[in-house]
């Protein structure tokens, strides 16, 4: 006990040692907290193609064909693995297994191997093999490596990702009608998306996935996050589909029975949250994780360690470069034309930055003088154009690759020598599929980001979360190198601006086409032509449209300043909102602020129109910030959009009754026009009959004189 010393009314403890509270150590189910750990050195390789005795001799040759003589560490570990538990009596179902490791360490040819060698003795083709994938780019590289792997094998594979295929197309390539057995299978493996996956299983008939045997989800953990396990639910139900709910326990019930499909799933990110993979039902699951030392893990540490940690590859160097915003630009270019830099991936956080950064960096290389091929990937590239893209960058043919975060994930990409970050991304897991774009296969790569002065809290709250603080240097240059390029950024900065000039009038101009062609057309024989046929038309003639390699898609820019075009893309989605397209009838009103707002309300001269028909109202081009003046804003806005519906309706009320007081008067008009009609016509009448009684008397009164 401590000794205590009265002074007055208070009691003084002497000695007293404060406890800190221990801290709560979660408890994981043990295939989580007890993994096998796999080494990620990918220099020092020992494991030989001939060292896997149950290899099939076709596999071997096509691996030696492609010029691998060693397996990659998670390769070694898995390929045996999977082959082995399918070894086991039919009633043992395989264990699941989850694979957390590194883009480049070779997970696709970790599945793609024991599969193709497992499905090798089947007989008559039918779905035994399905491999997820969250993107139609993803699916399309996975396809080539089993395409490649299955050549010389009865085996057939199949992608269904939709894209530029119809799903009439797909359907050819999967099922067919046989005169004897009706609907037949015709591939054995399908490589698909969650979305086109559920459009097969709901309108293709004779594809079923009774006899699957593996189902691969590779990308688990955007999967999981984008398609709320949605997907996964239909599909439960299908491979659910005429089993018992709970059949009779017997050994031959056991043995006669089909086996389960084993679920294999891959990420370099996977998640750690037991609740998100309890829905996927996982069976016995195994956990393979990454460590730079795989005799880490025989050791008897904490083994949560590994749970839910982000590793990258060994070979790959990590900088970063703190720069302001206008000079990211010019220090991208530096680098490329001064240090020769080559092989350059870029990636932006929007794909509307990946247009204005390639316009800027080929303008800024014309006006240098200097040759500098520059690409970008977008959204609105079709499948087939991406990957002729990637391939002349793996080729050299393009300096530097520009792209959103779209390619930042599971994508092949083998000769990337560096990766820029122009911006600090928001997720550690976008950061880790990033870098994970160089340093692939055992190669040596260089990942560096542009870190602002607002990005540095976000850039050290990603490497806290990747626990590499500390091992992310600083890449150093000299800010004076930049100067000699102030001029011609100026031009090309200018040069942005007119194209972006143009391109408003071109989208002006298209908008008012569209609206020409939505009004019924009249064809040869004078019947109006159904606004669907018109849209059909429109999508035949935009359905096979492609965009030359290399060039970059125009599109709209920010003003010229450099902290504008090179800032986040919600200040370039905000100029173009304060825009506001009307009607013919309606006027363009430019809202600012909610003061505007209600003048423009209440019928008052704005910018010297009046503003009759007022019926859309949008948010000006600059929202304040802070909390309070944001919400405060938002209500004053909300209040004049309430106030603008109310006079509208007032005044189309107006409208209505003053419609009816005019059909009320003209009937009263008509009427009034028919009472004075009959009245002259009797009035005539009676004139009429006067006139022949007066010709009557005076022909009688001849005929006396006669």
């Amino acid at each position: 006990m401590a000794e205590a010393e009265t002074v007055g009314d208070y009691t003084i403890i002497k000695d007293l040692q404060f406890e800190g509270k221990s801290k709560v150590k979660r408890v994981l189910p043990e295939w989580l907290a007890k993994p096998k750990v796999v080494s990620i050195d990918l220099q020092n390789l020992s494991t030989k193609i001939t060292d896997i005795k149950d290899l099939h001799p076709v596999l071997v040759k096509r691996l030696e064909k492609n010029k691998i003589t060693h397996f990659f560490p998670i390769q070694a570990q898995l390929i045996p693995w999977i082959i082995k538990a399918r070894k086991a009596p039919r009633y043992l179902w395989p264990c699941d297994i989850c694979v957390s490791s590194p883009t480049g360490s070779g997970k696709t040819l970790a599945f793609a191997i024991p599969i193709i060698q497992l499905l090798l003795d089947r007989l008559i083709p039918k779905v035994r093999a399905l491999v997820v994938l969250p993107t139609q780019d993803l699916a399309a590289q996975v396809y080539e490596v089993f395409k490649d792997y299955v050549a010389g094998t009865p085996l057939k594979v199949a992608l269904i990702s939709g894209g530029s295929t119809s799903l009439k197309k797909e359907q050819a390539t999967l099922v067919r009608q046989c005169p004897i057995n009706g609907l037949e299978s015709l591939v054995d493996i399908v490589v698909t998306t969650p979305g086109r996956l559920l459009d097969h299983l709901d309108s293709t008939p004779g594809f079923t996935l009774s006899a699957l045997e593996f189902l691969v989800i590779d990308e688990a953990d955007r999967i999981l996050d984008d398609f709320r396990m949605e997907w996964l639910q239909h599909l439960e139900r299908h491979l659910t589909k005429g089993a018992l709910a709970a059949p009779p326990v017997s050994l031959h019930l056991l043995k006669t029975l089909p086996p389960r499909p084993q679920r294999l799933l891959f990420s370099a990110t996977l998640s750690q949250d037991p609740e998100k993979l309890q829905q996927l039902g996982l069976f016995q699951p195994k956990l393979f994780t990454a460590a730079i030392d795989a005799d880490v893990g025989s050791s008897n540490q904490d083994s949560t360690v590994f749970v839910g940690k982000f590793t990258t590859p060994k070979e790959l160097t990590e900088k970063y470069v703190q720069c302001t915003v206008a000079s990211k630009p010019l220090f991208l270019y530096h680098f490329l034309v001064t240090e020769k830099w080559s092989q350059v991936l870029c990636f932006v956080h929007s794909v509307e930055m990946s247009h204005t950064l390639a316009m800027l960096l080929q303008h800024l290389s014309k006006l240098d003088n200097k040759p500098l091929n520059v690409a970008e990937i977008s959204v609105e590239r079709d499948v087939k154009n991406r990957l002729k893209i990637i391939k002349d960058f793996e080729e050299g043919k393009i300096d530097v690759l520009v792209t959103s975060d779209r390619l930042a994930r599971g994508i092949s990409i083998p000769n990337a020598k560096y990766v820029i970050s122009f911006d600090v991304p928001k997720f550690a897991k976008n950061y880790i599929h990033r870098i994970g774009r160089t340093g692939r296969a055992g190669q040596l790569g260089t990942a560096v980001t542009l870190v602002s002065g607002k990005e540095v809290s976000r850039f050290q709250d990603v490497l806290k979360a990747t626990k590499k603080t500390g091992s992310v240097s600083s890449l150093p240059f000299s800010r004076r190198s930049l100067h000699q390029y102030e001029d011609i950024f100026k031009q090309a900065l200018t040069l942005i601006k007119s194209n972006k000039e143009d391109v408003v009038k071109r989208n002006l101009e298209k908008v008012k086409s569209a609206k020409k062609s939505k009004r019924p057309e009249k064809s040869k024989s004078g019947k109006l032509v159904h606004r669907k046929d018109i849209r059909r038309k429109g999508a035949e003639s935009t359905k096979n449209r492609s965009i030359p390699n290399g060039d970059v898609i125009e599109q709209d820019i920010p003003k010229s300043t450099s902290e504008n075009l090179l800032s986040n893309s919600e200040k370039t989605k905000s100029v173009e909102n304060s825009i506001v397209i009307k009607s013919k009838k309606t006027k363009q009103v430019k809202s600012e602020d909610s003061v505007k707002l209600k003048t423009a309300i209440n019928g008052k001269k704005v910018n010297g129109q009046l503003n009759k028909d007022l019926i859309k109202l949008q948010l000006p081009a600059e929202i304040p910030k802070s909390g309070v003046a944001k919400r405060q804003f938002i209500k004053e806005t909300m209040k004049a959009k309430w106030q603008a519906r109310k006079v509208n309706r007032v005044k189309a009320k107006q409208r209505l009754e003053s419609k009816e007081k005019k059909k009320q008067k003209k009937k009263l008009k008509k009427k009034l026009k028919r009472k004075d009609g009959a009245v002259n016509e009797v009035e005539g009448s009676k004139e009429k009959k006067s006139t022949d009684k007066v010709k009557v008397k005076k022909s009688k009164k001849l005929k006396e004189i006669m």
